[in-house]
């Protein structure tokens, strides 16, 4: 499976711990108007340095299309490098799952591989695609990782694994160990284990050079990276829509001056975005044509990511009004009760519980639906076991949509939002934190909007 050239485009991503990023994006208001300037954080070559990483990221965050393009460009430059699903791996073993596509070449190259003592780095994409729709947990991970061992065998010493997942099925109390245990395996010495099989030289990915490497790295063999892809920015989100054909500069100014950045955070909500452009531009409009509209925007973006995928590899069989409904009950949640994290694990009262919320809407809702629901690209990893809403203004957005809609069901009475408001001396007010919900509440209803006005 490789990546057409005319179809990715190198952004140069960047990576960051999961539990020492900066949050500011979905702890406050927004991440601000302007994207960042610069671009931070480890990149490609700091992730390859490593002996086994996770990449957590939301549908959307590009997770697949840049680990392809690593399997690729490694290849290329001659190493031994191998992308593979994961789920592939739970019904049978690596050499099949290179096989998978009707690829020779790949199994060939593994072969040879075996009986050389080049370093071999290892793709192994999509866990999340693997547990889901089945909601099955642990026995997914196990299998993937007893049918890659087997098939590494005493070429362990010389193997990188990097492994893919989303945040929502990424179960770190359960998960982590089982990396941790299969770094120590991968940094242990067989007596045979550096040896080659057969008469093969190392080649460019000759395990000494990246031993050497290492070294400067990684000291500790069971230190584990957890990692997340970054936010876009502005060069990237230049380059994507430059990519495309269109006017960059025009386009990223636009996303400013409309603050939509929050709306353009991976490459999938870019696209979203750059399609609108594009559309504008093909009707003989403006492409800014309905920039000025954020709540227009929002819900476009919205609706663009509960979309069905074409290309079958979404694991949701959640009806887009279902998904719907789900989502704007989780970010109505988070507003009543002021806490932001739902636990991916047992109860956690620092957490709110997403089966208590979602069950209330209906009997329907599963572990298996509720674990899809979380899926989508709304949410990111918090922390340890524990996931959020990925941008804060679009959890106030959802929010705002429930409520207004409990207000009309009332015929305009504002009983559902009085637990919102504050009260200092008899008087009303909004709190600092529910600003961004209000304003956008005070967009979609005019009694909602008075009552804003009056305080």
């Amino acid at each position: 499976m490789t990546v057409k050239r005319n179809d990715f485009v190198d952004l140069d991503r960047r990576f960051e711990p999961v539990g020492e990023r900066d949050r500011s994006e979905s702890d406050g208001a927004g991440l601000g108007m302007f994207l960042q300037d610069s671009v931070t954080g480890l990149a490609w070559p700091d992730v390859l340095a490593l002996r086994a990483v996770v990449i957590l990221g939301r549908a959307g965050s590009g997770k697949t299309r840049e680990l392809l393009h690593q399997q690729q460009r490694l290849s290329e430059e001659g190493n031994a490098a191998f992308y593979v699903r994961l789920e592939a791996l739970t019904v049978g073993s690596l050499e099949a799952a290179l096989g998978e596509k009707g690829d020779p070449e790949s199994l060939e190259q593994f072969r040879k591989w075996k009986r050389n003592k080049a370093h071999g780095y290892f793709f192994l994409d999509a866990l999340d695609e693997a547990r889901l729709p089945r909601g099955q947990n642990g026995i997914v991970l196990d299998e993937a990782l007893t049918a890659f061992k087997r098939a590494i065998g005493k070429a362990r010493n010389r193997t990188s694994l990097i492994l893919s997942t989303r945040g929502s099925e990424w179960q770190d109390e359960t998960d982590r160990p089982k990396l941790k245990d299969l770094l120590v395996w991968l940094s242990e010495k067989d007596e045979d284990a550096s040896k080659a099989d057969g008469e093969d030289g190392g080649g460019p990915g000759d395990t000494d050079a990246f031993e050497a490497g290492l070294a400067d790295a990684q000291t500790d063999p069971a230190d584990l990276k957890i990692l997340a892809l970054s936010p876009l920015s502005r060069s990237q989100l230049m380059k994507l829509a430059g990519a495309q054909g269109i006017d960059a500069a025009s386009f990223v100014a636009a996303v400013e001056t409309a603050k939509a950045v929050v709306l353009a955070q991976t490459p999938l909500e870019a696209r979203m975005l750059i399609d609108v452009w594009k559309g504008n531009l093909d009707a003989g409009l403006p492409g800014a044509t309905g920039f000025d509209s954020r709540r227009r925007l929002f819900r476009r973006a919205i609706d663009y990511a509960l979309r069905p995928r074409l290309d079958a590899e979404r694991r949701s069989d959640l009806s887009q009004p279902a998904a719907m409904e789900g989502l704007q009950a989780l970010a109505a949640a988070c507003t009543l009760s002021g806490k932001r994290d739902f636990s991916l694990a047992a109860h956690d009262a620092a957490c709110l519980d997403s089966h208590s919320i979602l069950g209330a809407l209906s009997d329907e809702w599963t572990d298996a639906s509720i674990r899809q629901l979380f899926s989508y690209g709304f949410f990111d990893p918090a922390s340890a076991g524990r996931i959020r809403f990925a941008i804060r203004e679009i959890q106030d957005f959802l929010a705002a949509e429930f409520f207004n809609r409990a207000i009309d069901n009332l015929g305009g009475n504002l009983e559902p939002i009085s637990p919102l408001l504050g009260e200092f001396q008899t008087r009303k007010h909004v709190p600092p934190d529910l600003l961004n919900f209000f304003g956008w509440l005070a967009t979609m209803n005019p009694a909602a909007r008075r009552l804003v006005i009056d305080i």
